[in-house]
């Protein structure tokens, strides 16, 4: 009886593990809307009379970990001497690993009522 060759079972199973890590793939986003988009960086900087002051703001690399999102914007905008606050995130997909950052769990978390 023949001795299989060793690195033709492994160029097989590599093959085999690949085309289920694509299909795999394929399935997790089946039926999710695929849309193309600006990046949220282009976002304006003056939105009314609401106006970015500073840089955009970058989390620590911890915190982007934990929020997961595929893309984000933080700014802090001013008008008539009032200064707000603003983030938005964005998520490519909502399935299961890779769901929203609920404000019903992060104002909380923050010390918000």
């Amino acid at each position: 009886m023949k001795k299989p060759n060793q690195h033709n079972s492994f160029l097989g199973a590599a093959g085999r593990a690949l085309t289920w890590r694509r299909h795999h793939q394929y399935l997790q986003r089946a039926g999710e809307a695929h849309i193309s988009r600006r990046a949220l960086k282009d976002f304006p900087s003056q939105l009314g009379g609401w106006r970015q002051v500073g840089e955009d703001i970058r989390f620590d690399n911890e915190t982007e970990k934990i929020l997961s999102a595929d893309d984000y914007l933080s700014r802090k905008l001013v008008s008539d001497g009032r200064m707000a606050s603003f983030y938005v995130g964005y998520y490519a997909t909502q399935r299961n690993g890779a769901t929203y950052h609920s404000p019903l769990n992060c104002l909380p978390g923050s010390g918000w009522s």
